[in-house]
Order: C-alpha cells, then sequence, then structure tokens
C-alpha cells in the first residue's frame, strides 16, 4: 500500500510539474528577442526599353504598343512596386533616332513617354511620373552614316524611307527610359 502511495504521488508530481512547465516564473530565462536591423538604401534605377519592342515603328499611340514593350513595362512596374519600400517620383524619356526632323524627333520621343506614362498609371502605380523627350539628341549608336538612305540629304536625313538596313543599325537610338530613385530594405547581416 506505501509503495501505492508512493507511486500515486511520484505520478500526481509529474503531472503537475508537466503542466507548469509553459509558465514564466522568476526561475526562468527570460526570453531573448532576436531583432533584424535593417537598412534602407537609395539606388538610382535606369530601365531602358526599346522602343521598336514598345511600338511599331515611327508610332507612339497606345493601341500601337507592342505586346513586347507591355511585358516590359510590366516587368519595370513589378521591379517598383516588389522590390522597393518606396519610390519618390519616376522619370521617362523618350528617344528617337536621327531620322526625321528635330521638332518631329522632339515630338515623337514626348508622344512616346505620355503614352509609356498613361500605361504605368492604368496598371496601378501612383507615383507622381515626369516625362521628357530628347528626341536625336542623345543616341546610343555612332549614327550609322556609313549607311545611307536613299536621297539622304547632306546633314545625313532622309527625304525618302528609311532603308531597312539604316533602320536596324538606328534601332537602339528609339526607346524610352525609366528612370527613378527608390529605397531597398537590407538586411544588415
Amino acid at each position: 500500500m506505501k509503495k501505492n502511495i508512493i507511486l500515486l504521488y511520484l505520478i500526481t508530481s509529474i503531472f503537475t510539474m508537466a503542466k507548469i512547465k509553459d509558465v514564466n516564473h522568476k526561475w526562468c530565462p527570460p526570453k531573448k528577442e532576436v531583432i533584424v536591423e535593417e537598412k534602407k538604401v537609395k539606388e538610382n534605377i535606369t530601365l531602358n526599353i526599346s522602343a521598336d519592342a514598345l511600338f511599331k515603328f515611327d508610332k507612339y499611340m497606345l493601341k500601337d504598343m507592342l505586346l513586347e514593350g507591355r511585358k516590359k513595362i510590366d516587368e519595370a512596374i513589378t521591379i517598383i512596386n516588389e522590390e522597393y519600400t518606396s519610390v519618390e517620383e519616376i522619370y521617362l524619356e523618350g528617344h528617337t533616332d536621327r531620322m526625321g526632323t528635330v521638332a518631329y524627333n522632339i515630338e515623337l520621343g514626348l508622344n512616346r513617354a505620355k503614352t509609356v506614362r498613361e500605361y504605368i498609371i492604368n496598371n496601378g502605380v501612383s507615383i507622381p511620373i515626369k516625362i521628357n523627350s530628347f528626341g536625336e539628341s542623345q543616341p546610343v549608336t555612332d549614327g550609322c552614316y556609313n549607311l545611307k538612305a536613299p536621297k539622304e540629304t547632306t546633314d545625313g536625313r532622309s527625304i525618302t524611307k528609311v532603308s531597312e538596313e539604316l533602320r536596324k543599325c538606328l534601332q537602339p537610338d528609339r526607346r524610352v527610359t525609366i528612370k527613378f530613385k527608390g529605397f531597398k530594405v537590407i538586411d544588415s547581416k
């Protein structure tokens, strides 16, 4: 009988200890909270999107925007929305090749930048967007002057249709540049 009482006491003690193990008592060490320090880094980002990927040749309207161009802008929107905690402002710059008049190219670059802005806004970005056109003033190519357009004038401007070879050579000059300053959170481990 004495053995049964001792055994019952031990079992009761074990169950009682099991119940109180999760209770904070003065003899339990305090729980440590792990604090991960985050560091915000400001970055200047520039994304160049080929105008030939964005629009049909010599076009700028939303209906003229190509599927590949829409995908590239969607990728930029995803980067802005998901990789950055905040973005101050977006700058869009329209660029053209040297074909056409200076005034026409400024207007074409500006209209392309306006269309890209409209697309970005229509897809939920509410950050202020500034636009500008550099026309042909900031080419990426060397101007492809080794290739002549049919009936080209002395200043290198074509007065008739541009040859396909020249159009391909000047393609990198036709683009819309998306620039923004954003803050990214980086773990300081």
